[in-house]
């Protein structure tokens, strides 16, 4: 699964959010990307579970062909 900026509803600071059926860490240079490419795709991992909570990171970026 791909994920958009606006599937996270433009986040603007560092920081866990709610997502799905658990919560997505963003970094600052996510943040960073998605303000420069606002249409960027980034690869939904999930982290094996520690706790009780599902977690998921960004993974491998993909810019659409017509922004490139």
């Amino acid at each position: 699964m791909q994920v958009r900026w606006s599937d996270l509803n433009h986040v603007q600071q560092v920081g866990q959010y709610q997502f799905r059926d658990g919560g997505i860490i963003v970094l600052k240079l996510i943040i960073a990307i998605w303000r420069k490419h606002p249409k960027t795709l980034f690869d939904l991992l999930r982290k094996s579970p520690i706790r009780n909570r599902v977690e998921y990171v960004l993974g491998k970026d993909e810019v659409p062909s017509e922004l490139a």
